[in-house]
């Protein structure tokens, strides 16, 4: 019948109007009522799809039950003085359960907002790292670049350096020697 939602609150409801209508009975009544009779089932099954706003058809259950619409009409009309309490709170709780839902709705909408509204703040903070990234990235190719430099004019200036006192010291090396060739042709002329 469509009804698997409330098996157990049937369960419950049945339970109680079963403990609550034989406390009513005289002891001698007691032993005659058969409560395996699907009369009672389908009325307590009724009445609680009733209660929980479920659509079941009264025509449809009395057919499923084989009885008649007054047998039927007579115990769930019991079904309700005895059990009226539970049906009414069940009334209740299926309207909170439908506020929650919709509040539960509303704080997953506004959890979602909160998350996207944090990816993008992310994706923001990683977009401004990767653009820090690329700058510092370009910073330390000039850093290498310039320390290239500043190695090859350190070289250039060691060779420059290097030459130069050989350079200083060949001059030397002349002068003697052309000081040596000037002494010695001095000594021929004489």
């Amino acid at each position: 019948m469509g009804c698997t939602g409330i098996i157990s609150f049937v369960s419950e409801v049945f339970e109680f109007f079963k403990k609550s209508y034989l406390e009513d009975l005289p002891e001698q009544r007691r032993k005659f009522v058969d409560f395996s009779n699907l009369i009672f089932i389908g009325s307590v099954l009724y009445l609680c799809a009733k209660s929980s706003k479920f659509t079941l058809e009264k025509k449809r259950v009395i057919n499923e039950i084989g009885c008649s619409e007054s047998d039927f009409n007579g115990i769930c009309e019991v079904i309700s003085m005895k059990c009226e309490n539970l049906l009414k709170e069940t009334k209740t709780s299926i309207e909170i359960k439908k506020m929650k839902k919709k509040s539960t709705k509303k704080m997953k909408k506004i959890e979602n907002e909160k998350i996207e509204k944090e990816n993008e703040e992310t994706l923001n903070e990683v977009s401004k790292i990767e653009e820090i990234n690329q700058e510092l990235s370009k910073e330390t190719e000039c850093i290498q670049t310039n320390e290239e430099i500043k190695d090859k004019e350190n070289s250039k200036k060691r060779k420059f350096e290097e030459t130069e006192s050989e350079e200083k010291l060949k001059p030397k090396k002349r002068k003697q020697v052309t000081l040596h060739y000037f002494q010695s042709n001095s000594k021929l002329n004489k």
